[in-house]
C-alpha cells in the first residue's frame, strides 16, 4: 500500500489515467515472494474531507509553497487564479481531479479498478483516524475496536487556515458547487459492485438542498465551468447567477440579501481593488514593522555587550 497525490493533477485526461493506471499494474512483482496476485488485485483508496471548500483551500496553501503559478501568494489574486488553473476544461476534459476525489473514483471504476471512498468527517465521527481505517479495515492488521495499536502518530490534516479577502458569498457559492457536483456522482457510484464506501457521514447530506438550490445536480463539466469563471471575473458569473434566480419564486426573491450571488455579478472592479489594496498596505505594514524590529536590535546591540561584561 503507497500514497500518492501526483495522479490528481492530470488525471483527468483519459489517455493519461490509462498511462497511469497499466503503469501501477505493471509495476509491482505480482508474482514474487512478497506479492500473491495479479495486477487485476489493484484497489484505490481514495479520501474524501469534509467541509469541501476547506478541503480545497488546503490545496491552496500547499500550492503556495510548492506551484510556481501561485507561490508565496497567499491571497485573494492566488486564490482566483488557483481557481482558474485547477477548474478549466481543455478539448471536453477536466484535467485536473484533486478537488473532485468522487469523480477520480467514477474514472478509476471505468477503468476497472475497484475503488473504496473513506468519508473522513465520518471515520471522525466514529472516533477513527484514517490510518486506523486503513490498516484495520482495509488491510487486516491487528487492531483494537478499531484502532490500530502500532501506529501512535496519527495522520493530521494539512492546515486550511488560509484568510481570503474574498466575499462569503463567492465562497459559500464555491462550497454549494462543490457539493452539486458530488452529488451527481452518487447514484452510478453507489450501483457499481467494485465502489465500496467506508464510514459514510455528511457527504451526500446536502444533495436535496441543492437539488432544490439549482433546480438539478449540475454536471461536472458545468461546476467546473462555474468555478474557472469565478476565477477569472473574481465575483459570480451572471450565468450563475441567473441559474439562481430562476429557482426563486417571486413571493421568495425579497428573502435574498442585495449583497448575494444576484447582485454580485453587477459589481465593477473596485471592491476588488480596494480588497487588493488593503492586502498590500497590511504586508507592507508587516514588513516595515520587521525592518523596525531588526534595525532597533541592531542599534542595541552595543549596549548589550556593554551590559554582559560589566557582569
Amino acid at each position: 500500500m503507497f500514497g500518492t497525490e501526483y495522479f490528481t493533477g492530470q488525471f483527468g485526461i483519459r489517455k493519461t489515467r490509462e498511462k497511469y493506471v497499466n503503469g501501477l499494474r505493471s509495476l509491482l512483482p505480482w508474482d514474487g515472494d512478497a506479492f500473491v496476485g495479479d495486477g487485476n488485485e489493484l484497489r484505490c483508496v481514495v479520501s474524501f474531507r469534509t467541509p469541501r471548500l476547506r478541503s480545497l483551500l488546503s490545496l491552496f496553501r500547499h500550492a503556495t509553497f510548492s506551484d510556481p503559478f501561485v507561490k508565496n501568494r497567499r491571497n485573494s489574486d492566488g486564490f482566483f487564479d488557483y481557481l482558474t488553473k485547477i477548474f478549466q476544461t481543455r478539448n471536453g476534459e477536466q484535467p485536473n481531479i484533486s478537488c473532485n476525489p468522487l469523480g477520480y473514483a467514477s474514472q478509476l471504476l471505468e477503468l476497472d479498478v475497484p475503488v473504496t471512498v473513506i468519508d473522513m468527517g465520518g471515520s471522525d465521527a466514529d472516533g477513527l483516524d484514517i490510518s486506523d481505517v486503513a490498516f484495520c479495515e482495509l488491510m487486516g492488521t491487528p487492531c483494537i475496536d478499531g484502532k490500530h495499536a502500532n501506529s501512535p502518530q496519527k495522520s493530521q490534516l494539512n492546515k486550511s487556515n488560509v484568510k481570503l479577502y474574498a466575499s462569503e458569498t463567492i465562497l459559500e457559492a464555491v462550497e454549494d458547487l462543490l457539493v452539486t457536483m458530488d452529488c451527481s456522482y452518487r447514484e452510478a457510484l453507489e450501483n457499481d459492485p467494485q465502489f465500496q464506501l467506508l464510514h459514510e457521514g455528511s457527504m451526500f447530506s446536502r444533495c436535496e438542498e441543492m437539488n432544490q438550490k439549482h433546480g438539478r445536480a449540475l454536471t461536472p463539466s458545468e461546476v467546473y465551468s462555474y468555478i474557472e469563471e469565478i476565477g477569472k471575473l473574481r465575483q459570480l458569473p451572471q450565468s450563475y447567477s441567473q441559474l439562481l434566480l430562476s429557482r426563486v419564486g417571486d413571493k421568495n426573491k425579497e428573502k435574498i440579501p442585495q449583497s448575494d450571488s444576484i447582485t454580485i455579478s453587477n459589481r465593477n472592479s473596485s471592491t476588488h481593488d480596494k480588497v487588493k489594496t488593503y492586502y498590500n498596505y497590511m504586508e507592507d505594514l508587516r514588513l516595515n514593522f520587521l525592518i523596525f524590529v531588526c534595525a532597533l536590535m541592531f542599534m542595541l546591540r552595543p549596549f548589550v555587550r556593554k551590559r554582559f561584561r560589566q557582569k
